[in-house]
């Protein structure tokens, strides 16, 4: 019987079931099984979703490291001079206005880069979000080890019998 799942679930599965390392011998068959499954029709997706242009990949480093150039620029620095962070990637800017303005000025000089990333990004969550029917191999739950992680669970889930 097949499972409705996403083509983004899918994707997570496969990565997930890959870090799964205790059970028994007959647990490992079965993650194995739709591993092997899964990582076919993961690789049917993967080659499925939209790339940005080659050309414009360089583009987008470029503007990447812009980006973090003026971010080290304006963001706010302690006495020893390195930036203070909130938590990871969350930084207190020092100088708004110019930030404001570098980073228009470097949208504007991007925005074709910009416009094509959106593109791909929006058809990629499209289709990562569109319904697939997948056939699980099937095991009962006393099979599963009791030290998975929750998301390791949460990825068994489809496969565990009713």
């Amino acid at each position: 019987m097949s499972t409705e799942i996403t083509n983004g679930k899918i994707q997570h599965i496969t990565s997930t079931l890959q870090t799964i390392n205790s059970g028994s011998s007959r647990f490992k068959y079965f993650i194995i099984k739709n591993l092997n499954k899964l990582k076919v029709e993961s690789e049917i997706i993967k080659s499925s979703l939209m790339q940005l242009d080659p050309d414009l990949e360089n583009d987008r480093d470029d503007y990447s490291n812009k980006r973090t150039e003026i971010l080290t620029s304006c963001a706010k620095k302690n006495e020893d001079g390195s930036i203070v962070k909130i938590s990871d990637n969350v930084f207190t800017i020092d100088d708004q206005n110019k930030w404001t303005t570098e980073i228009f000025n470097l949208d504007e000089q991007y925005k074709h880069v910009m416009f094509d990333m959106d593109i791909v990004t929006n058809h990629n969550k499209e289709f990562l979000s569109q319904p697939n029917d997948f056939e699980f191999y099937k095991f009962d739950l006393e099979l599963v080890p009791d030290d998975l992680s929750l998301e390791q669970m949460d990825s068994i889930f489809p496969m565990i019998n009713d």
